[in-house]
């Protein structure tokens, strides 16, 4: 999510390094403001709902062109605005959701560990240890167990793709993140007494 506000120019060369452009975002008087939200929190973000709403409404069609494409997303704006537009009211207490994301993610692992992403699964494996830490009374014992099971079956395999890549950053944020979820995953079940 971006906030804007006065206008800043800035020159080549000026956030060559991660210190420089840490420094800059963080700094009050720039005209962008980054708020991060969590992992898969896409959802969270209202204009996310109407970018849905439009792809059911107009995008799921087929265009010959890209300017009928670009008249057709011009008129789904201006019916919604005239006749479809309200306030979007939200209701959701997020019962379940902790509960799903583990149900979710132990189902990838256990049919697709071998073709999951590096970048999918350090996202999957920190937003596991997040819950693990925050929510875990939230989750039934059972989806915890099952997860565990889960990944003490597929490790190696994990390994051995984190191993494939080409990519230093990647692999090293790959390796990071299942250690992580490993060691996580591990105290918690010995602390439930389920793991000797």
């Amino acid at each position: 999510m971006f906030s804007f506000y006065r206008t800043t120019t800035l020159k080549q060369g000026e956030l060559d390094s991660g210190e420089k452009r840490r420094k800059w975002l963080g700094n009050n008087d720039r005209r962008i403001i980054i708020h991060f939200t969590p992992f898969h929190g896409s959802w969270l973000n209202m204009v996310e709902i109407w970018f849905r709403i439009m792809g059911r409404m107009c995008l799921k069609n087929s265009y010959t062109s890209p300017a009928q494409l670009h008249d057709a997303i011009l008129e789904f704006a201006e019916i919604w605005s005239r006749e479809l537009a309200h306030p979007f009211n939200w209701n959701y207490k997020g019962i379940g959701l902790h509960q799903k994301a583990v149900k979710r993610f132990t189902v990838m692992l256990k049919y697709s560990a071998g073709e999951m992403t590096l970048q999918l699964m350090s996202k999957e494996s920190l937003l596991m240890v997040n819950l693990m830490n925050d929510y875990w009374s939230e989750v039934e014992l059972k989806y915890w167990v099952e997860l565990f099971d889960t990944i003490s079956e597929f490790t190696e395999q994990l390994y051995e793709n984190i191993s494939k890549s080409s990519q230093p950053k990647v692999k090293k944020k790959a390796a990071e993140a299942l250690a992580l979820l490993l060691e996580t995953i591990g105290l918690k079940m010995k602390n439930a007494k389920l793991v000797a």
